[in-house]
């Protein structure tokens, strides 16, 4: 193993430089990391990529990227490239097959993006993921991939199920603005309400619900973009059934199980589409329902749950089971450790990207005021308080100060998440 580089220490120097403090980042990177740091393994520092110095790059052992393809701030890139520190990039999404007709998907397809993936896998000393749909496709620019195992923050919530409510719960919980995915169900949730006569309700949480879902058995929860706040209320809502459609094509087929871990770790029977991001973890009647895309399946499966108490309770014992002996965020440590052990005694990887400089041109920090201005209302569809940040550096102070006052305030929480990052770190 090289040596670390702080002299403190004998423990290794990891530096996580993040595009922001999303449900990604932070359950597949920073909750693990956090807990090998507190347990002594190593030494912790997370950043958001906006604020990499060369300080701070030069003084670690171990760089990790998570979903990082911004050209604007690849400075952590670029010195590990010319310094040659070894550095692993975790990646839970198809970044190459995101749907054009999205906001998301426009942003990643722009070729500078796409470009720039392509060096951080090709540089990686290791690329995580958690599907082997997308490992068989990062195999094209990627030396060395691990399929892992995602988790879920047991610590979260109690370890006992939350009392229940007369009524069935139905929810069906998404982080996308733009989803079409509820088509799915959206006709059997309004037959099976109808024929319950208020004996079943349906909560739509996150994103655009089908307006003609207004009733008194249909509400909405709008989207929390702070994760461990999302999962502590998910289980004091106590729903009983937790509905979970995803598409089988390239795209939906390289998501990680989020659903069954959510669901399954907060006592939710879950339904879920039959396809192999479910079918690989669910064991159909015994931890969930697998479905197909008919209107028809997913109405008796729904209904067979809320008809059946004894199955829906099994169900949500044993997917708890599930979750709790498979999914624990120490396992991932332990993955995560094996995989730091093993690149530092090893050292870079022979195979690197070109060498050049990354950073295209009119990306300097001494940008017009102007451009500054319009940068904040031109942020990536997932912006972060970083992007702030990096606003702020670009330009005007007078300029940019009233539109960084409102986006503060929508970002705070990420703002509290990386504070409380900081403080758990020193």
């Amino acid at each position: 193993m090289r040596p670390p580089t702080k002299e403190t220490s004998s423990r290794p120097a990891v530096l996580a430089v993040l595009p922001g403090l999303i449900p990604s980042t932070l359950i597949g990177v920073v909750k693990p990391l956090l807990l090998l740091h507190q347990r002594g393994e190593l030494e912790l520092t997370v950043i958001p990529e906006q604020l990499a110095t060369q300080r701070g790059v030069v003084r670690c052992d171990l760089l990790v990227f998570a979903r990082n393809c911004e050209p604007r701030f690849c400075l952590a890139l670029d010195l590990a490239r010319r310094l040659r520190i070894p550095y692993v990039y975790d990646l839970d999404d198809d970044l190459f097959n995101v749907p054009a007709s999205t906001k998301v998907g426009v942003y990643h397809e722009s070729s500078e993006r796409r470009a720039l993936l392509i060096e951080y896998l090709r540089g990686a000393a290791l690329v995580r993921t958690y599907a082997g749909t997308l490992a068989e496709r990062l195999r094209l620019y990627a030396e060395r991939i691990d399929v892992v195992r995602p988790s879920f923050d047991l610590s979260l919530i109690p370890s006992s199920p939350p009392s229940r409510r007369s009524q069935i719960r139905v929810v069906y919980a998404t982080s996308r603005a733009e989803d079409e995915l509820a088509s799915m169900f959206l006709p059997a949730i309004r037959r099976l309400t109808k024929e319950a006569h208020g004996r079943v309700t349906f909560t739509h949480w996150g994103g655009a619900p089908d307006e003609r879902l207004a009733s008194r058995e249909f509400g909405t929860i709008p989207f929390d973009k702070d994760y461990d706040r999302f999962v502590r209320r998910l289980y004091r809502e106590a729903f009983d059934i937790g509905l979970a459609p995803l598409s089988n094509d390239e795209f939906h087929r390289s998501k990680t199980n989020t659903k069954f871990r959510d669901y399954g770790g907060c006592w939710v029977a879950g339904v879920y589409s039959d396809v192999e991001v479910y079918s690989s973890c669910v064991e159909d009647g015994i931890t969930g329902l697998l479905v197909g895309d008919s209107e028809q399946e997913w109405y008796w499966a729904i209904r067979r749950l809320v008809e059946d108490d004894t199955q829906r309770l099994d169900i949500q014992r044993l997917a708890r089971r599930a979750v709790v002996e498979n999914y624990s965020v120490a396992s991932a440590a332990q993955a995560w450790n094996r995989e730091i052990t093993a690149i530092l005694d090893k050292g870079p990887s022979p195979k690197r990207g070109t060498g050049g400089p990354l950073r295209p041109a009119g990306s300097s920090m001494t940008s017009n005021p102007v451009d500054c201005a319009e940068s904040l209302s031109k942020l990536a569809p997932d912006a972060t308080v970083a992007d702030l940040v990096g606003s702020a550096l670009q330009g005007s102070w007078k300029i940019w100060f009233s539109g960084a006052l409102v986006f503060i305030r929508a970002h705070m929480s990420e703002l509290r998440s990386y504070a409380k990052l900081w403080l758990a770190t020193r």
